[in-house]
């Protein structure tokens, strides 16, 4: 499966490892700056700024508050329950994957067994020559084909 979130999964590890982003308020900001580690500016590192230097911006507060409340930890923790609920779902997934994989397994054996033969030699399927005999044997090959993909599926593949 693709993920898209490798760039940000990337950008989280070379992020120092800080647990918190704080907006910056009263006696040091008016709430459009944000600093990680302490509340305190002084002794927080700088991250952001939603301040617009011409004038007040719009929704620079909420700017702030969201760029605050979407810190590495958060990010790290929301990724943490989308692979989790990936994995639970590719769980609950295989059942039934293997189960339609398994019907089309009883399906191309019996179109085997009504069409074609067993050679006592090689112990393999035929269903003689021609040309529909060869429209057969594709046939059963596909669902073959059809059955393993299924089952690839259900194991992570595409």
């Amino acid at each position: 499966m693709t993920d898209f979130f490798q760039d940000l999964r990337r950008a989280l590890a070379e992020l120092p490892k800080v647990e918190q982003w704080f907006v910056v308020g009263a006696p040091w900001g008016k709430g459009d700056f944000i600093v990680a580690g302490n509340p305190d500016p002084h002794l927080g590192q700088y991250v952001a700024d939603t301040e617009n230097f011409d004038g007040e911006g719009q929704q620079v507060l909420e700017n702030a508050a969201f760029i605050a409340a979407a810190n590495p930890f958060t990010v790290r923790l929301l990724l943490a329950e989308l692979d989790a609920l990936r994995a639970t779902v590719a769980l609950f997934q295989r059942p039934g994957l293997e189960a339609a994989a398994r019907w089309i397994d009883q399906r191309r054996d019996a179109f085997d067994a009504a069409f074609g033969q067993i050679d006592p030699d090689t112990g393999t399927v035929e269903f003689g020559r021609g040309a529909t005999a060869n429209a057969r044997e594709d046939y059963s090959n596909e669902l073959a084909e059809l059955a393993e993909g299924i089952r690839g599926l259900s194991k992570g593949g595409a």
